[in-house]
């Protein structure tokens, strides 16, 4: 076994080593942390452009008569204009990006507005970003930086107080 007479700087050695580690943990956690408030900011810009779309609803008012009660039955349902609702969606959008409310390293890409149909009519809007984020560490990965897709949707409810 041959003996080391002189370790001096070992020890600085491996402190050096467990700096080294230590900031490099660090920045993967900033990294991950600045990929994951991006992805919040997209969510609630999702969420309020799908709100602002659905809340665009007008109301569609169906009268039946019916002949056994010799009375007419109203029914009432939301019904999403898709044109007026992608207006209001897009505005939302708009003033997120405009008023600094999304990172500046975040690119949308493409938007897509969608008006969801059931019972014949559109009660449902859906918006999908999509899109690229760079982080300092996503470079290291892709050129482009992390891609996302992301889609909310919201119901368009009405609800009536009839007074009898």
């Amino acid at each position: 076994m041959v003996k080391v007479d002189n370790e001096k700087g070992s020890a600085s050695l491996i402190f050096l080593m467990f700096v080294v580690l230590a900031i490099l943990f660090s920045a993967l956690v900033v990294d991950f942390g600045l990929a994951h408030v991006g992805r919040q900011q997209l969510r609630t810009v999702a969420e309020a452009a799908s709100l602002a779309g659905a809340l665009s609803a007008e109301l569609v008012v169906e009268a039946e008569y019916n002949e056994e009660t010799g009375e007419i039955d109203y029914q009432y349902f939301p019904n999403i204009v898709p044109e007026k609702a992608m207006q209001s969606a897009a505005a939302v959008i708009n003033q997120y990006i405009n008023n600094g409310g999304l990172m500046k390293d975040i690119n949308i890409e493409e938007i897509d507005y969608q008006p969801i149909e059931e019972d014949g009519y559109y009660m449902r809007y859906a918006v999908t970003l999509k899109g690229t984020q760079k982080t300092p560490f996503s470079i290291v990965w892709t050129d482009e930086g992390r891609s996302f897709e992301i889609t909310r949707s919201s119901e368009a409810k009405l609800e009536l107080l009839l007074e009898q």
